[in-house]
């Protein structure tokens, strides 16, 4: 007979050894971000999206800047409570080496990867948005994508295309860690049927690099990464406006089947953008709010 006493330790035993197995369980979907230092110390985040399947010490999966743009990962394996994978630069002809470390529901670590001969060294931190059990299929996503079921808000119901066309300057950048009340030039131009956007993104001050055979890949980056480029076609209906990309200096974001959906507001000459979320709040585009004013 065991005693009661060794029989109560032996159950905390077990439900504790569950708790860590289920913990040690990568499976599920996480977002967070990824972020380049520069050599100034300043970081450029970026967002990023996982997917992932652990069977045993096997993990596969896709990740990408956000649940519509994935790209498989290989070579994927867990190791001593760290998650370990690679996957494509998106845009890049270079491979990302992910080294994060599994607590929970948080993945955090660094990312490295090879650019003109180069090690650049980024850092990711990730949470777990929800396990695999409580994923919808691709179809279901596909659906939804196409027919989105959520309710929105109803004041700008009859707001039209002609009611946004002009040309709009930005005053105010929100993202999922801090809001900028001064961030750097940025305008976007509507059409009766067309949009453009130029802006430097976030209130970080870009490098001024004349030769660029000579500039180092993390000046580079420094340049380019904050500055944000596209053109395409609108559509509104109620108060969400769709963009379909034609042109992008992220060329993952190009073609018919890239949408991106705001939900909007137009008070006055002041207009205001959300990411659109789906009926589980995950955001369907890159999550950043903006507050533009008309310029005419």
């Amino acid at each position: 007979m065991i005693p009661c006493g060794a029989t109560v330790k032996c159950v905390c035993l077990l439900m504790l050894a569950g708790v860590r197995m289920s913990a040690a369980d990568a499976t599920g979907e996480w977002k967070g971000t990824l972020a380049m230092v520069t050599p100034n110390g300043t970081a450029l985040p970026s967002p990023a999206y996982l997917t992932l399947k652990q069977e045993g010490a096997n993990l596969t999966g896709s990740g990408g800047p956000n649940a519509s743009t994935q790209q498989p990962i290989k070579n994927g394996k867990t190791e001593n409570g760290n998650v370990m994978f690679e996957a494509p630069a998106v845009g890049r002809n270079s491979t990302m080496k992910f080294v994060l470390r599994h607590d929970g529901d948080v993945l955090e670590g660094n990312v490295t990867a090879e650019m003109n001969g180069q090690t650049l060294t980024m850092k990711a931190v990730l949470k777990r948005e929800r396990s695999a059990a409580a994923s919808p299929s691709i179809a279901t996503q596909m659906r939804e994508a196409a027919q989105p079921s959520i309710e929105v808000p109803q004041q700008n119901q009859q707001l039209r295309r002609s009611s946004i066309q002009g040309v709009w300057r930005v005053v105010e950048e929100k993202n999922t860690w801090r809001i900028i009340s001064d961030p750097n030039p940025g305008y976007i131009i509507y059409t009766d049927k067309y949009f453009a956007v130029v802006r430097e993104a976030q209130d970080i001050k870009r490098p001024e690099v004349t030769d660029f055979d000579k500039a180092t890949p993390e000046q580079l980056v420094a340049m380019w990464g904050p500055f944000v480029a596209q053109f395409g076609t609108y559509d509104i209906e109620r108060d969400v406006l769709t963009k379909r990309i034609l042109v992008s200096k992220n060329k993952a974001k190009m073609g018919q089947a890239e949408v991106e959906r705001l939900i909007f507001k137009l008070d006055g000459n002041t207009l205001t953008t959300e990411p659109f979320r789906d009926t589980d709040g995950m955001p369907q585009a890159k999550p950043i709010g903006l507050k533009l004013v008309r310029v005419e």
